[in-house]
């Protein structure tokens, strides 16, 4: 059994969350997703989860569970091969058939036990990391956006093991698809609320969710309505009977009225991203990489295709098969191949990398404007639209989270007006209300879009009108 009792957790000065209460087991076989925007301490609960995070206030027991946990960034602790790294979860040398058992569990043969961990794909990783936790017989699993990096193959095949772990398992996760599938219980995060658990999966919990904001604004609206009127009574009143006791019983009631008023729910925090305006008539871009080679081995060969206002473009395929590449070539960032990228002087293209490269030593400010050449009280406002308070931008980079660095590349990307959008896993970290204003936006927008996605609830959203498969 896992107990939490009043956890509550501040960062700096900022509460993340406070007075969170809950007990589940491994025998519950429980199959949780916990959401909420970004920086309100997901992760964080999660470490708490495990006892390698003290809370501020509170205390987290363990009863007879053992727990897995795998973090958003997989470490293999500078094992070189996945057999020593698996080696290393061993507590007796002699149970050396742990590692065949849990190899088997995760669907990977032997061969793996003498492969680099450098050149393991995201979704290998992710593979490795959970044989690792199977060698301890974990009865709680604890994933930290699992499905980042994973092609769809790898996806589903998480989905599987999710299914089928005999225990109980709590995700962190943005990824709806995947959330609809499997999950059966969903907990949001809030400062203001701790943890609202809802039954069902991530359509049962839009619904649900919807349904508990409309009934608290119309105890607000109901409870407003009626300090308004005795207020309004009051105000018109007190001149012309001054001690009566009407008005001093009136009084009195709009003192217990507002000791019971209900305060006004809070809306869900919104990036407000830039319309981009529209684009050239006619062709944007020729796309023409005749063999992109890393050592004896041809990555893309013959890829040829043309781009036209208002495509969308999805870029599919297994990972290694070459997608991040291909949108590098077009971006002009590899220039290691043969063939041309045509477009003229009059395109102007912004890119979204899989992985940002912001410059970690900076405060977001001071990035932001170096990245854009936007000064000042401009960009402030333009940080604004993408959730970042002013104490925000004068801290560090390396001190922003997964999903903040994401809007910092989107709020650098789209304030340079780009007029053709090449975005490469863009829904990576961004809770769900962002990836729900990137999709209206992306909907919007007139200019052309090339897009790698395994984030299917998005592609299914954003209008895909063009698929191109590598990798066949």
């Amino acid at each position: 059994m896992l107990i939490a009792e009043n956890i509550s957790l501040n960062y700096v000065d900022q509460v993340l969350f406070e007075d969170i209460s809950l007990a589940f087991s491994g025998r519950d076989k429980k199959r949780i997703a916990i959401v909420g925007k970004n920086g309100c301490g997901k992760s964080s609960l999660l470490k708490i989860f495990n006892q390698e995070l003290k809370p501020t206030t509170g205390k987290v027991t363990l009863y007879d569970e053992k727990i897995g946990f795998i973090k958003q960034e997989v470490d293999f602790a500078g094992h070189e091969l996945v057999g020593e790294y698996l080696e290393s979860g061993l507590t007796n040398e002699w149970e050396g058939y742990k590692i065949d058992i849990a190899l088997e569990k995760i669907g990977l043969n032997q061969d793996y036990l003498i492969k680099s961990t450098a050149t393991l794909s995201g979704g290998e990783k992710i593979k490795i990391a959970l044989a690792y936790i199977l060698l301890k017989e974990p009865t709680m699993l604890f994933l930290d956006e699992p499905t980042n990096n994973l092609d769809q193959a790898g996806i589903e095949w998480l989905e599987g093991f999710i299914r089928d772990f005999n225990g109980s398992i709590v995700v962190v996760s943005h990824d709806r698809y995947m959330i609809n599938r499997v999950i059966k219980e969903i907990w949001e995060l809030s400062t203001e609320e701790g943890i609202v658990s809802y039954t069902g999966n991530y359509e049962d919990f839009l619904v649900a969710r919807k349904e508990r904001f409309d009934k608290k604004m119309h105890d607000y609206l109901m409870s407003k309505r009626r300090i308004d009127k005795l207020e309004n009574w009051i105000k018109i009143n007190q001149k012309l009977i001054p001690f009566s006791t009407v008005l001093a019983q009136r009084k009195k009631a709009l003192e217990r009225v507002k000791k019971t008023a209900v305060d006004r729910p809070d809306e869900d925090p919104r990036v407000r991203l830039r319309n981009l305006g529209g684009a050239d008539e006619g062709r944007m871009l020729i796309v023409d990489v005749e063999e992109k080679r890393f050592g004896e081995r041809v990555l893309l060969k013959n890829t040829y295709f043309k781009v036209y206002n208002e495509d969308r473009i999805l870029v599919a395929g297994p990972n290694g098969s070459g997608k991040t590449t291909l949108l590098n070539i077009i971006a002009g960032i590899d220039k290691d191949y043969s063939g041309t990228i045509g477009g003229g002087d009059k395109v102007k293209i912004g890119y979204m990398r899989q992985f940002s490269d912001l410059d970690a030593t900076r405060n977001v400010l001071d990035e932001f404007e170096e990245k854009t050449g936007i000064t000042g009280a401009i960009a402030r406002s333009i940080l604004a639209n993408y959730l970042f308070s002013n104490e925000r931008i004068d801290d560090r980079v390396k001190n922003l989270s997964y999903g903040e660095l994401r809007r910092m590349d989107l709020a650098i990307i789209l304030a340079k007006k780009p007029n053709v959008l090449i975005l490469d896993e863009p829904t990576n970290h961004l809770d769900i209300f962002t990836r729900e204003e990137l999709e209206n936006f992306i909907l919007s927008q007139e200019i052309p879009m090339i897009i790698v996605s395994h984030d299917q609830y998005f592609v299914q959203k954003i209008g895909v009108n063009k698929i191109l498969r590598l990798g066949k």
